[in-house]
């Protein structure tokens, strides 16, 4: 059995280069998760409800790439009003594969019923008002961590 620890996986035990390679499947198992993943939107509703961590996070990706200068801060209504819905969500898995390949693909519709997005760029601010703002998504693909 190998070791799995949260963002680092090793493979089974006793073997100190395990192949690091893709593989394909002909059978892929897959789990309909659809009704196992009906709590997870009010879930990230109540995360994205914290507006300074949420803009925080935002903030620090920019900075991440280098964009210092470029800021965008969401108000409140619009993480409020935010939802979304997943259809036809799979958890799925590659068999015999190292890394492990885990990861749902799911179907969805995100809505933005209002709110204000601010972009700044050095002094100047930019105001971008949303209404019934709506993106649907088909076979997202999010993988899934190992736990540990």
């Amino acid at each position: 059995v190998g070791l799995c620890r949260k963002r680092h996986c090793d493979g089974p035990d006793g073997i100190s280069t395990f192949p690091n390679h893709t593989c394909g499947s002909p059978a892929i198992p897959k789990f309909n998760i659809t009704d196992s993943l009906a709590g997870l939107p009010k879930y990230v509703r109540w995360v994205l409800s914290d507006i300074p961590w949420l803009n925080g996070i935002i903030n620090d990706a920019l900075a991440w790439h280098r964009l210092e200068d470029f800021r965008i801060e969401l108000d409140d209504v619009l993480t409020q009003s935010f939802d979304w819905k997943l259809y036809n969500s799979e958890a799925r898995w590659l068999v015999g594969c190292w890394p492990p390949q885990r990861f749902v693909v799911t179907d969805g519709v995100v809505r933005f019923p209002s709110g204000r997005i601010i972009l700044r760029i050095g002094d100047v601010a930019l105001v971008v008002s949303v209404y019934n703002l709506m993106a649907r998504f088909k076979s997202l693909r999010a993988e899934i961590e190992c736990h540990g």
